[in-house]
Order: C-alpha cells, then structure tokens, then sequence
C-alpha cells in the first residue's frame, strides 16, 4: 500500500512537471506571439516631400474620423520619417506650414513612401499602398472636374424662365450626372479586384447607398470581414448619417417655442426657402458654421428663411442663452430639446444623429437637401438660385 501511494504521488509529481513544462512554453511561444504581432503593428511612412517647410503635423484618425494622435515631426532634408505602433486601421492626416497636404489609410504592419510635392503627391510600398495610389490617380482628376463644373455656364439657357424649385432640380440631375464618371470607376475597379483591401478603400469616393451596397456585394468575404471591415461599417455609418428617408417629400412640420415662449410652426414659413439648423449651443461645430450662416441670411433674406432647432439644450438653460450670448442671431430659433424617445421629437422625426445637422425646404414645402456640418455648400446653391 505505501508503494502504491508512493508510486501514484511520484507518478503525479510526473505530471505537474510535464503540465509545468508545458505551461511554460505556451507562456514563451504566447510571449513570441506577442512579439510578432507587436512588429506586425508598426506603420512606417516614409519618402522625399519637397516645399512643405521644415515641419508638419499629422493626426492619427479612427475610420469614424476620431483622433487618436496628433504630433508635429520635424522634416529634415525633405525627408519625411514617421513610424508607430497600431492595433487597426485608421487614416493619417498629413497638414504643412501652407495647409492640408495629403491623407492616406494606415494599415497595421505595411509601408509606405510618399514623393512630390504639395498637390501632386504619389505614393508607393507595399501591394496595399500601390493600389492605393492606382485608386487615387484615377479619381483625383474626375473629382476635380465635379468641382470645376459651371452649372450656370453649362446650362444657361435650359435656366432661362424657369423657377427657382426647378432650377434646383436642373442643378441636381446635372451635379449628380456631373459625379457618375467616378461612380463607374469605383464600382468597375471593385469589381476587378474583389480581393483587394484596396477596393475598400475606394468606397470612400462612392455617394449614394446602392453604390455602396452594389460595391460591397463584389468584394469577397475575407476582404468584407477582414482588417479593413471598420472602413466599411464606417461607411455605411456615413451613409446613414447623411440620407434622409423623406427627401422629395413634405417636410414632416413641427411647433415649437422661441426664446420669448412663442409658437411658431415650421409650416408658417411655406413660400419661402427655408434652411432647417439642428444645432446646439454646446456645439462648437454648430458655433463654427454661423459665420457662414450669417452672410447667407444677410445676402438673402429675401428669398430664405433659417430656422435653428436647438435639439440638446434644456429650455430654461436655452432661453438665457438665446437672450444673452447668442442674441446676435437674427433668424429664428426654437428650443426642441426634450425626450428623444418621444416619437414626436423633432431631431428623431428628422433623422439628426449629429450637430448641426441642415436640412433645405423649398417653398413648396419639400425637402430637397440634408447637409451635415457644412452650411459653406448653400453659398453656391443660393448663388445659382438668386443672383
């Protein structure tokens, strides 16, 4: 009996070494492991970049455009070093002494160079980032010949007697006709190279959902749930932040109060144009656009109206506001902020998820644009409408 207690207690200390030894090599391959994927997380970005100055600043981005870093590096010999470690993808914001110089994606564990200079970077490395730059290359000249396009000039005499509301409709066939050729050339490289990261990367020149969802389709399944998946979901993200379920269609009306406590429906100002602002006066995006505002309603106060719903700030907190800090503002305002839940709340009526968040309503009544942090882009509409 003491023999087989000794002989099952020794055979037992047999195997506590055996499963020691082995938990210490799976620490020393994990620890290997860790290693190699710690070297396959470095990003380098690296190349010659002649008249930027002796510095720039970058900004690390998130796909859902959160900074995650920003730094200003030295640039020495017009050499451009930069290197560090990433977890996932992202974008790298590249800024000189004369502005924005040029972004490009971050890919854990690639490499890029970038030549040329400010305007006319190209890029290169790894397989990655030369299709990168083949995407780029193409698309640059066909959107730059969406911004250079004339509406006025190309359609002067289809303009001729028309209305306003059918001038805006003109301008819209025509922009969208004018931004099909870099639709096509997406959708064509997408579809010829299913299996390229790449090919995610250029969803960001698409505009539309069924673009987005026709181009999806084609990529292949370790692509679509590869290391490039938060480029789409961002972008399908992006989609739903900018689309509007009721574009073309009356705009669903509301009743709210301004800073004095009257009533004022947003169907009261039927006949007018009317530039809907969901903003907030914590917002200093919203703050930021009423530069912009301000010129549009003193240029065309006759043919506009704005109406800013303010959608996050207690009614109480608002009015003193209103009164006081942003008593400059001289379009209206209304206070919509109370329980989002509530079907009925204006911001959730209208689909807003961001501030400041507009929305043009013609004088008929419809809705015929959302436009989500840029107030610049009605310069050019009310450009095109009323001078």
């Amino acid at each position: 009996m003491i023999l087989t207690i000794f002989a099952t207690v020794n055979h037992s200390k047999n195997q506590i070494i055996t499963i020691m030894k082995r938990f210490f090599l799976s620490m020393l391959v994990g620890l290997m492991t860790l290693g190699a994927m710690a070297q396959e997380a470095t990003f380098t970005l690296s190349g010659t970049i002649e008249g930027v100055g002796s510095k720039v600043m970058y900004y690390l981005i998130e796909p859902d455009g959160g900074v995650i870093a920003q730094e200003t590096k030295n640039v020495v010999g017009d050499r451009l070093e930069l290197s560090f470690v990433v977890d996932s993808v992202g974008l790298l914001s590249v800024i000189g002494s004369s502005g924005y110089l040029f972004f490009v994606p971050v890919i854990p564990g690639e490499a890029a160079t970038v030549t040329g200079t400010p305007g006319n970077f190209t890029f290169d490395g790894s397989l990655f980032y030369r299709q990168f730059s083949e995407v780029v290359a193409a698309v640059n000249p066909l959107q730059e010949a969406c911004w250079k396009y004339d509406f006025k000039a190309d359609c002067q005499d289809e303009i001729a007697g028309k209305t306003a509301e059918e001038i805006f409709d003109l301008y819209q066939a025509k922009t969208q006709a004018q931004y099909q050729p870099v639709r096509d050339f997406v959708l064509s490289y997408v579809e010829l190279h299913p299996d390229s990261d790449a090919s995610v990367f250029a969803l960001r020149f698409l505009d539309d959902k069924v673009s987005v969802d026709r181009a999806v389709d084609c990529l292949s399944k370790a692509v679509r749930e590869g290391r490039m998946k938060p480029f789409i979901e961002e972008k399908y993200e992006d989609m739903l932040l900018k689309g509007c379920s009721f574009m073309n269609a009356t705009a669903p009306d509301f009743t709210l109060q301004d800073a004095q406590g009257k009533a004022l429906p947003l169907s009261s100002m039927r006949g007018k144009w009317v530039l809907v602002d969901f903003w907030s006066t914590t917002c200093g995006a919203s703050i930021s656009q009423f530069m912009t505002l301000t010129q549009l309603y003193d240029q065309y106060k006759d043919h506009i109206e704005i109406l800013g719903v303010d959608c996050e700030t207690d009614e109480t907190t608002w009015r003193t506001e209103m009164n006081s800090k942003f008593r400059f503002l001289p379009w209206k305002n209304v206070n919509g902020c109370y329980d989002f839940d509530d079907p009925e709340n204006p911001a959730r009526v209208y689909e807003t998820s961001a501030t400041p968040t507009y929305f043009l309503v013609n004088p008929s009544g419809k809705v015929v644009k959302k436009s989500v942090a840029n107030a610049e882009e009605f310069k050019t509409i009310f450009g095109i409408l009323f001078d």
